[in-house]
């Protein structure tokens, strides 16, 4: 690679890679199909973007929404695989040899049927084949457009945990605590909040028992949750400012879990919070009785 392209930033070069993607897909497509046949294939082409995203936004938001247009681009690209995958068991079931009998035929009729999956990703020219290119490109360029953010935010966790010295923090914690670091750097805030919130739920469930709890008053019907365990720990467990850090780690997770999800937007600074609190975890034992 000469001095000039490496002077393109990385995001430039994926946009450009997916540019003469794009370029020799619609060249291939354009000598495979005519415009004037009107096939599910050709009719699909000249609108497979806009059905993309709107499968891709359906997918989002687990919602079947959709206007009737594409809707039923949707349901006859489904509809052309499920006419292949029928064609194709057909053909298996007249391989049967008629001595096996008509219930032979059937019971693998039914199990092929069960059995057979339709994969999108097939080289193969059909409609959910171009789907499938489509929903690949978006997400690409989705992945091209956010690479800088994403490494800057790889960038504000290391100047967190510089100060960190959590070393031995409970697997089932540190799970949680990867979570965490996933969803932020990914961009996926509210779940990063809600996972902070798990993360300091299960480190108190490790170290302060049921027992300690029952001290502070009666036993909740539901059992112990995660506030029961933040009181009893204080102040044998924790100080007064990780007993802060702790009530605000909860409060937002409460917050975007159970009323609004964008609510929260201080997201290093509940990531800081549930550091700190582990560190303080992490240096006492654990208590099990009062």
């Amino acid at each position: 690679m000469d001095d000039f392209t490496y002077k393109w930033d990385l995001d430039t070069w994926l946009h450009t890679i997916i540019d003469h993607y794009e370029s020799a897909r619609a060249e291939y497509w354009s000598k495979r199909l005519a415009e004037e046949d009107w096939t599910p294939l050709n009719e699909l082409r000249q609108g497979v973007r806009a059905t993309a995203r709107m499968i891709l936004t359906r997918a989002k938001t687990l919602r079947n929404i959709g206007d009737i247009g594409e809707l039923n681009q949707i349901f006859s690209a489904w509809k052309h695989e499920e006419d292949l995958k029928r064609e194709q068991i057909d053909r298996m079931i007249a391989k049967v040899p008629r001595e096996y009998g008509p219930e032979v035929a059937a019971d693998l009729r039914t199990d092929l049927e069960t059995s057979f999956k339709i994969f999108p990703e097939n080289a193969e020219d059909r409609p959910l084949r171009l789907i499938w290119e489509e929903l690949c490109i978006l997400d690409a360029r989705d992945h091209a457009d956010e690479v800088r953010d994403r490494v800057a935010r790889v960038f504000q966790l290391e100047r967190v945990i510089r100060g960190c010295t959590a070393q031995n923090t409970s697997a089932a914690a540190s799970e949680f605590l990867c979570l965490v670091s996933r969803c932020f750097i990914a961009g996926y805030f509210p779940e990063c909040i809600a996972f902070c919130r798990s993360a300091i739920d299960t480190a108190f469930r490790g170290k302060v028992s049921d027992v300690v709890c029952s001290q502070r008053g009666d036993s909740p019907r539901s059992g112990y949750q995660l506030s029961n365990r933040i009181e009893a720990a204080l102040p044998n467990l924790i100080d007064k400012g990780t007993y802060d850090a702790a009530i605000r780690v909860r409060e937002r997770g409460n917050t975007v879990i159970h009323n609004d999800a964008n609510a929260v937007r201080d997201f290093i600074g509940t990531i800081k919070d549930t550091l700190l609190v582990l560190q303080a975890l992490e240096r006492h034992p654990d208590i099990s009785e009062p």
